[in-house]
């Protein structure tokens, strides 16, 4: 306080004439002065930091709005990109489904045609086999009666298994 200056009161006379109270009180005034003073002070730094506190939060709402755009923006990307995966993954399914139905076709229509040949072919085989098989017992027949008519002359009848 002694480097300060008092301020300038007109209640308090100047060039010190008056008693010893008026020395008090000037004393008195200059400390409440000084009170004064330094309260000022603080109130002015704590203006000062309010002032800077608003400034930090009109800064933070703007990252937060800007935070809200993008997150919006990467929800719409994600819905997107879930769509299309979707759609990829109905495709790969309806490729399985359409090859499992080639598949099935390459393999079920050869053999109903195989089978309906073989039907015809086994039909047409047994009437063959059946004439095959008349013409062998008739042949049969031809030789036993033969073999027969052979032994009643004497014969072993070795000559036919010859």
């Amino acid at each position: 306080m002694s480097d300060r200056e008092a301020p300038y009161d007109p209640y308090i006379p100047q060039g010190g004439q008056g008693g010893g109270a008026q020395q008090g009180g000037n004393q008195r005034t200059a400390a409440l002065q000084a009170q004064i003073d330094d309260t000022v002070g603080v109130m002015r730094e704590n203006i000062n930091k309010v002032s800077q506190r608003g400034e930090r939060l009109d800064s933070l709402q703007d990252k937060t709005d800007n935070l809200a755009v993008s997150a919006q923006g990467f929800r719409r990307g994600a819905n997107r990109v879930r769509k299309q995966m979707w759609w990829k993954d109905m495709k790969m399914r309806m490729c399985l489904i359409v090859g499992v139905i080639v598949l099935l076709i390459v393999i079920i229509v050869p053999a109903a045609v195989e089978e309906r040949w073989a039907t015809t072919t086994t039909s047409t085989s047994k009437s063959e086999a059946r004439e095959a098989l008349t013409v062998l017992e008739q042949t049969v027949e031809q030789h036993l009666s033969k073999r027969a008519l052979l032994m009643d002359d004497g014969s072993d009848g070795l000559f036919l298994l010859q």
